[in-house]
């Protein structure tokens, strides 16, 4: 027999479908903690929690439990947007800058899908993963932060299929750069001049990405995951964070 879970909160009245909705969701989906509030016109019509805030059930689900929502916000940021610009305040080819002055201070343009980034032990290269351009490409650091001197550190094979496609990186104290690919399932280490030394397959997983570290900075922590593209738009994944030995040690930032 299933215990029934108590709802807490306040619920106008108008939304009694919502709070039945929320009830339901316990037994019949297996729920074990959860909260929902809807606001309407600045006021809080609906503000319900209830169940656990752990799988073991040993922790109450109260009106202030914390709870990561990842993505979620993306959604409601999606038709925010798309309300401004039905009512004429937001025009979606304008520059950015036009309603955020301070993004005009950005320091690189153009970059294909900029993933990882790592910083040279002397602070003056950055060091720029591109994903879609399936390159690395390097900025010299000025002493206000400013990039200038754009070049590329390697190539990585910019043809529309093949290549490494590279996601997180980490710099060695050879000034060479480790690179996880998601899509070619492997992790390689990249000298500047787009010369590839070493390849950590990973088959069947997705390699994210990588760091060097431990007190000698000698194990490469690498962030792999079981997942499609078409899964990966479903929230379907699963991750691990493995480890290898290498011979250089890692340096720089981060």
């Amino acid at each position: 027999m299933t215990t029934a879970i108590e709802t807490h909160g306040a619920c106008d009245s108008r939304f009694n479908a919502v709070k039945d909705a929320f009830a339901e969701n316990f037994p019949a989906h297996g729920e074990v903690g959860a909260a929902v509030a809807v606001m309407v016109d600045g006021e809080i019509v609906v503000d319900l929690w209830a169940g656990h805030a752990d799988a073991a059930r040993t922790r109450s689900w109260e009106r202030d439990t914390i709870v990561n929502v990842y993505s979620t916000t993306k959604g409601m940021t999606t038709i925010c947007a798309h309300r401004l610009v039905d009512q004429g305040l937001l025009d979606v080819d304008a520059p950015v800058a036009k309603y955020w002055p301070e993004f005009a201070q950005a320091v690189a343009e153009g970059l294909n899908f900029p993933n990882g980034m790592v910083i040279t032990p002397d602070e003056k290269t950055l060091i720029v993963a591109e994903t879609m351009g399936r390159c690395l490409t390097a900025f010299d650091i000025a002493a206000d932060g400013s990039l200038s001197g754009r070049r590329q550190f390697a190539n990585l094979g910019v043809s529309a299929v093949g290549g490494v496609m590279p996601d997180g990186i980490c710099l060695d104290a050879e000034g060479a750069v480790w690179v996880g690919s998601p899509l070619t399932s492997e992790f390689v280490r990249v000298k500047e001049g787009g010369a590839i030394t070493h390849r950590i397959p990973v088959p069947g997983k997705w390699a994210v990405a990588c760091m060097l570290g431990g007190e000698d900075r000698r194990t490469l922590f690498l962030c792999t995951a079981e997942t499609t593209l078409q899964d990966l738009g479903q929230g379907k994944s699963v991750g691990w964070i493995e480890t290898v030995r290498v011979e250089v040690a890692g340096a720089g930032l981060p």
